[in-house]
């Protein structure tokens, strides 16, 4: 009897492991709550999401998201991709940049490869500062209701905004949708 106790004890303690949430890594989860239950990967044309989520009452919360625009890139499963890689002037034109990436005022848009943003209800903070080094690999092709695994390291710029200077990476396994 107690060795069927001490086994039923140790499988539900296994199980409740694999049933806990976990969290992004970084220096960035000193400020936020980074725990999720879920990865998802979406992908469209020249441009990837991937999106740490986690429940909320009948949706979710996008506690982390990675996006990563690839025009004028030929990628393959293993490449690093540069995050802080600025794009290129065409897709500059296409975001709707004339002239190369040049701004009414004289400056240079700010567009890079890599964004990150997040979503969680009742918290103003989307948006992160730029990306001072960073990058994203993918080991995987992205194919509909397939599993694409892969990491990442992100580096935010210095400044004096939520989240300058923070770090945020780790390695992932994200369905396809």
């Amino acid at each position: 009897m107690r060795r069927a106790i001490s086994a039923l004890a140790a499988a539900l303690l296994v199980l409740g492991l694999a049933c806990s949430p976990q969290k992004v890594e970084g220096s960035l989860q000193e400020l936020l709550d980074l725990s999720f239950h879920d990865i998802k990967l979406r992908f469209a044309g020249d441009q990837v999401a991937v999106r740490w989520t986690r429940p909320r009452g009948s949706g979710e919360d996008a506690v982390l998201v990675l996006s990563e625009k690839l025009d004028g890139l030929t990628v393959r499963t293993g490449d690093m991709v540069d995050l802080a890689a600025p794009l290129p002037d065409f897709a500059l034109a296409d975001a709707g940049f004339p002239d190369g990436g040049l701004l009414p005022d004289g400056g240079i848009a700010t567009q890079q490869r890599g964004v990150v943003t997040r979503d969680v209800f009742n918290d103003p903070r989307k948006t992160f500062p730029l990306i001072s080094d960073g990058y994203m690999v993918l080991y995987d092709v992205p194919t509909d209701g397939g599993t694409v695994s892969g990491n990442f390291s992100v580096t935010f710029a210095r400044c004096v905004d939520f989240g300058c200077g923070r770090t945020v990476f780790g390695d992932f396994k994200a369905k396809v949708q």
